[in-house]
């Protein structure tokens, strides 16, 4: 999973206009020394596609990180924002780069950068000072400075407007799909002829795991020459825009035991041979009940923390049901572990090898404050938020296009449940 503050001295790093000839043409700080290596990698990713293409671009946002070039060998990225300018003489990209994943403050400044570029909200954020409270992460005195976002920038905010962009576009049902397929070492193709629906599903998917870390790796935009990038195992989830689709798909780079997600016209195909035992799939019908009831109970607001626990319980649900434990516990999962591997169950050799819930459980056993507040049961807590007198809880039967699986089993199964 993507880190939200890799360390930044600042809000952000710099902000910088370019054409697709790579070329600036505005910076800020105006003395920004920047190097060629950084120059070349914002301008890749600003104009990623051939020069012929340009047509079918779109006045849109959309994020994505690149590793610092200065510093190949040490684990660091930047997040860039990029928003861009469609006009009759061309197109023109400006650029917002920072070791922050804050999307709701860094498009709005680039909002208004576009929209009066006499302000100075620049210069305003840019010297802003961070500060971490019990309940959020502020901007010192920018209540005081007027500033127009001065507060929600907690990891838990960034979680939360992940979370309501996944569920304000795709079927409640595909968060524990995803989760799943993720889970069973699966690589998941997400494509789209929007760049923002792209990038903005990649990292929705990568909040699921919030706040487990999860090797992922996580691309939001790829293109032909990025796809000897992608490593050949482990789990991946990345974007394709439509206009590389062939291009992609006819690489002989490309691996073809994947999982494709098509955004636009929201369905999943399921290429791998991964066979999801049934009882997840009735966990999964639980799960998007309990999601659909409390978005339409809480309307206008969002549901924030109860849906975080909602999935950290699911999380929870699937490991017990892939180890046969009817209680989360360690020492049980463990033992598990220990007694099939001495048995040498074939059964469970696809398991045990294709999955990463025991790494999982092993990366998570050693940190107590993580451990406690993933294991927690908030069964309870769904069930007394259901009971508020001012709620009116009703039990509402999941969408037919919220069921949208490929495998001939599980729309069986769905059927029949309706």
């Amino acid at each position: 999973m993507l880190a939200f503050n890799q360390g930044g001295k600042g809000l952000f790093e710099l902000f910088i206009q370019m054409k697709p000839n790579g070329d600036p043409t505005n910076m800020f700080p105006s003395d920004y020394n920047l190097p060629s290596q950084m120059k070349k990698v914002i301008s890749t990713l600003c104009f990623p596609l051939a020069q012929n293409e340009y047509s079918k671009w779109e006045a849109t946002t959309y994020i994505n990180h690149f590793e610092d070039p200065l510093h190949p060998n040490i684990e660091s990225y930047y997040y860039i924002y990029i928003r861009y300018n469609v006009k009759p003489e061309g197109v023109m990209a400006s650029c917002i780069v920072s070791r922050y994943l804050y999307p709701t403050l860094f498009f709005y400044i680039l909002q208004i950068c576009s929209e009066k570029p006499e302000s100075n909200i620049l210069s305003s954020y840019f010297n802003a000072t961070l500060e971490k409270t019990n309940f959020d992460t502020i901007i010192v005195n920018g209540q005081d400075n007027k500033l127009p976002i001065y507060d929600g920038l907690s990891d838990q905010c960034q979680i939360a407007y992940f979370h309501k962009f996944f569920i304000s576009n795709f079927p409640s049902y595909y968060i524990p799909l995803l989760m799943s397929l993720l889970f069973f070492e699966s690589r998941i193709i997400v494509c789209s002829s929007s760049f923002k629906l792209l990038s903005h599903t990649i990292l929705s998917i990568c909040s699921f795991f919030y706040p487990l870390k999860i090797h992922v790796f996580a691309a939001p935009l790829v293109t032909v020459r990025d796809i000897e990038r992608i490593p050949s195992d482990g789990l991946a989830v990345v974007g394709v825009h439509t206009t590389m689709l062939n291009k992609i798909f006819c690489s002989q780079d490309f691996n073809q035991n994947y999982i494709f997600f098509n955004a636009d016209e929201p369905y999943i195909t399921n290429k791998s041979k991964i066979a999801i035992p049934d009882r997840l799939y009735t966990e999964m019908d639980k799960f998007a009940l309990d999601i659909t009831n409390l978005c339409l109970n809480t309307q206008p607001a969002f549901p924030a923390p109860f849906i975080l626990k909602r999935i950290q319980a699911f999380v929870a649900q699937m490991i017990g049901i892939v180890f046969e434990i009817p209680q989360i516990d360690f020492q049980r999962v463990f033992s598990a572990f220990s007694k099939r591997v001495n048995k040498n169950d074939k059964t469970s050799d696809f398991v045990l090898a294709r999955s990463t819930l025991l790494k999982l459980l092993i990366e998570q056993s050693s940190q107590e404050e993580i451990k406690s507040a993933f294991w927690e049961d908030v069964s309870g807590e769904i069930e007394m938020f259901g009971r508020t007198k001012s709620l009116s809880i009703r039990r509402v039967p999941i969408p037919k296009q919220s069921i949208d699986v490929t495998k001939k089993k599980s729309k069986q199964s769905h059927k029949g449940k309706k």
